[in-house]
């Protein structure tokens, strides 16, 4: 009778629709962020010459930017910090999050002839 109270208590674990954060107060400034529409700028500025797997070149620039206001120090983090934070990532729109290598490569592809920014 002991396993069966066990049984049911696991199953309500997995049925609780609790999630957690480390950055819940990131999470909890998506909304103004988009609703400012504070990436639209990147996507809408910025052309970089990359093949779209996955994501679109300016969706891992956005990545980058997710992984810096998270405290990514350098790309690499973005691996153990932004990419296994699933809440953060759905509060931005995102199911998940491209692999720190294929940012890399787009970060490497970004020239000055890039954007229309210029300093």
């Amino acid at each position: 009778m002991a396993k069966n109270k066990k049984q049911k208590s696991k199953k309500n674990k997995k049925n609780n629709n609790e999630i957690n954060s480390a950055y819940a107060s990131l999470c909890a400034i998506a909304p103004v962020i988009k609703d400012k529409n504070v990436f639209d700028v990147i996507h809408q500025k910025v052309e970089i010459n990359q093949k779209k797997v996955e994501y679109s070149p300016t969706d891992k620039l956005v990545l980058m930017t997710l992984g810096i206001m998270s405290g990514c120090d350098v790309v690499f983090d973005i691996n153990r910090k932004l990419r296994v934070d699933r809440p953060l990532l759905k509060a931005f729109g995102y199911s998940k999050c491209a692999d720190q290598s294929v940012i890399q490569d787009t970060l490497n592809a970004v020239t000055e002839d890039n954007t229309i920014f210029k300093v």
